[in-house]
């Protein structure tokens, strides 16, 4: 009867338990192969993970060299236009010290030219003085009659003005020696200024001192045209010195705009610099950041890849195992050993219906008891199959089969025990590990999300600045061709200017030589014939030629006509105020010439090295966009790359929740009820060999 039950529960359940073992080995199997191909596609994300991770760090590891490279690179460039910028200021600072010596020297020679011109101006009014008071002397009825006196007079007026009226000095002086001479050893004391009279007369000096009044008149009137026209140099003279001091001074303002301006270019570069510094020293810390992550990621996929290796050799030593286990189970040996079990199970006679064993018949209701104390049963054989075993063994069918029953369930208890706390620890280490590659991920995109929007930031700075500068340039390019248009038209206007002053001055001095000319011949002709008279009178005197005499002193003083010398003068006085006027003009428009040239090549320079800069700008910010269009496309990709891997990792996690999370009861409380069901299996175990104790 219990052979027959047995073969009934074998068919329930799906065979013999040779079957229902090899049914759990290829369950478990299958179990393992799914776990291996799942893990194994966990694992090819994580090596997708890997690559991708190292991909994105060694790419940022090379922008951040090449970021330093470049920046190295500017910052010798800059430390070379600053060596260039500090040699043009020490140029500068040398033009500005020559420029200061030369002022300082034009201004020494000036002070000389002047000191030398009062020492003559006060000489001309010395000399002038004294012919003035000669003159008067020589006029003084009272005084003629002191020949001695007049003398002397005579005699320092030819000292003074010796040097300064040469010609005219000269003429008096041979005149005095003449009458000197002329008077002979045998007149006595007779001077050079006395003539000679009949036999028994006075002594007279009236002819001489007009003689020599006259001569004196000159002397005065050469001397008075001396000074004026040496004032006249003077002024001419200061005038070019102002100019020229305004000039110097000008061009030495301008040296020194200029080294201001390279003060500020150099200074300007030193913040350059240390931008520049500031931005290697980021770069360095973001390569060490990055280097440091990659050798950590490098670290953690070849630690992964190791344990991943060592579980699948284990799992694949496993089902080896299974594998062994299934064939020798399904062998032709064991298939013929199963058919001979059944065949002696039906070959088995009826048992009677009662059983002396009664022993046996209440260890069995022990059994039932204990395990139904649990509250629940264990999967594989149900309450109702070991109760009728039980009741079974009762009636004389031994207890063998019970305790096998109750074997198969603490051992198949066991290894569920076994493989859901086996599952929980692998479901603990998944999640563990996928939510620290989640969390990994996240600050991953996080950081580059932050990186592009700071390049796209700044990438429209520098648009905006670009902009600018361009704008800048092109102003500069406009103002330079109004200026080029400006200067063009005033440098024409100036030419010409000049051109009609130098004319002007030429036509001047063209009508000043006509006038000078004729002016100079009617005075040295009247001059001469002056002479000619007084030679022709003291001849007549040193004849005792009376009617001479008279004749010689009844004609008028200067009768000859010799032009209008006052009028001349005036007029030449006039025409060489005008001739100044206009080398003034002249000297003013050059200088007005000079510094606009000057002011404008300056400018140009100017204009021309600023819009170089700019344009230096413009082409290393268009460069700078370039390269931040490049490194936020990467960041882009990057975002969008590790946002499908942080997809997938949450899709994986999803996965995890649906395959680890379990209902009521919770492991826990399985674990805990399964105990409960082995310690009763147990106990119903050793109750039915005898060893324990019915409760």
């Amino acid at each position: 009867m219990v052979r027959i039950f047995l073969l009934l529960a074998a068919a329930v359940l799906g065979g013999s338990p040779i079957t229902k073992v090899i049914n759990l080995l290829t369950a478990l199997r299958d179990k393992v192969e799914a776990d291996s191909h799942r893990e194994m596609e966990t694992y090819s994300q994580f090596q997708d993970w890997c690559a991708l991770e190292n991909q994105a760090a060694a790419r940022t590891i090379a922008d951040a060299k090449q970021a330093i490279e470049e920046l190295e690179a500017e910052v010798k460039s800059l430390d070379t236009e600053r060596l260039e910028l500090k040699a043009d200021v020490e140029k500068l600072v040398m033009q500005i010290s020559e420029k200061e010596r030369d002022i300082d020297r034009e201004i020494k020679d000036r002070q000389e030219d002047h000191a030398e011109f009062d020492e003559a101006d006060k000489s001309y009014g010395t000399s002038l003085d004294e012919i003035k008071r000669a003159v008067a002397i020589f006029k003084d009825p009272k005084r003629q009659q002191d020949l001695l006196q007049l003398k002397d007079d005579a005699e320092k007026v030819l000292d003074s003005v010796s040097s300064l009226a040469p010609q005219s000095s000269e003429q008096l002086r041979a005149f005095f020696e003449k009458t000197a001479n002329e008077g002979g050893s045998a007149a006595g004391p007779v001077s050079f200024l006395q003539i000679s009279a009949p036999s028994g007369a006075a002594y007279t000096t009236s002819q001489g001192t007009n003689t020599v009044v006259k001569l004196m008149e000159s002397i005065f009137a050469e001397l008075k045209n001396s000074r004026e026209a040496a004032q006249q140099e003077e002024v001419a003279a200061k005038h070019e010195f102002d100019m020229l001091k305004q000039s110097m001074e000008h061009e030495l303002h301008s040296l020194e705009s200029a080294k201001a301006g390279k003060a500020d270019e150099i200074s300007e570069n030193s913040n350059r610099v240390s931008q520049a510094k500031s931005q290697i020293n980021d770069e360095l810390k973001t390569l060490q950041q990055s280097e440091t992550y990659l050798d950590d990621v490098r670290e953690q996929c070849k630690t992964k890849a190791e344990e991943y290796k060592e579980r699948q050799e284990v799992r694949g030593s496993e089902m080896k195992a299974i594998d062994g286990a299934v064939g020798a189970l399904q062998s032709a040996k064991m298939k013929q050993a199963e058919q001979r079990k059944e065949a002696s199970y039906t070959q088995q006679p009826a048992l009677p219906q009662e059983s002396p064993v009664v022993d046996g018949m209440e260890a069995s209701n022990d059994v039932v008891m204990s395990f139904v104390q649990v509250g629940d049963q264990p999967s594989g054989w149900s309450l109702e199959q070991i109760m009728t075993a039980a009741q079974q063994a009762s009636h004389g069918g031994g207890t063998d089969k019970v305790k096998r029953m109750i074997e198969e369930m603490i051992a198949k208890l066991s290894g569920e025990a076994a493989s859901e706390a086996q599952q929980s620890a692998w479901c603990d280490k998944e999640f563990s590990d996928t939510r620290t590659q989640k969390e990994e991920k996240e600050k991953m995109i996080e950081k580059s999300t932050g990186r592009v929007q700071n390049w796209v930031s700044n990438q429209a700075q520098l648009k905006t600045e670009t902009k600018t500068a361009m704008e800048e340039a092109a102003e500069i390019d406009k103002g330079v061709k109004e200026a080029s248009r400006l200067r063009k038209d005033e440098n024409a206007e100036n030419v010409a200017a000049i051109k009609e002053y130098k004319n002007a001055q030429k036509l001047i001095a063209t009508a000043v030589q006509f006038l000078t000319e004729f002016y100079e011949k009617m005075k040295r002709d009247k001059q001469e014939a002056s002479l000619l008279q007084q030679q022709q009178a003291l001849e007549n005197v040193a004849g005792d030629d009376d009617s001479v005499v008279l004749q010689q002193t009844a004609q008028p003083e200067d009768a000859s006509y010799n032009g209008q010398q006052d009028s001349a003068a005036g007029i030449l006085a006039l025409l060489e105020v005008a001739e100044s006027d206009y080398k003034k003009l002249e000297q003013e428009v050059t200088t007005e010439e000079q510094v606009s040239a000057s002011e404008y090549s300056q400018y140009m320079q100017e204009s021309k090295i600023r819009k170089a800069v700019l344009e230096t700008e413009v082409k290393q910010k268009q460069e700078e966009i370039t390269r931040l269009n490049g490194s936020i496309s990467g960041g882009e990709t990057d975002i969008k790359e590790w946002s499908g891997e942080l997809d997938k990792i949450n899709a994986y996690l999803d996965q995890l929740n649906g395959a680890c999370s379990f209902k009521a009861p919770t492991f826990e409380e399985r674990a805990k009820r399964r105990k409960a069901q082995l310690e009763s299996l147990q106990n119903a175990l050793a109750i039915l060999e005898g060893e324990g104790v019915p409760t």
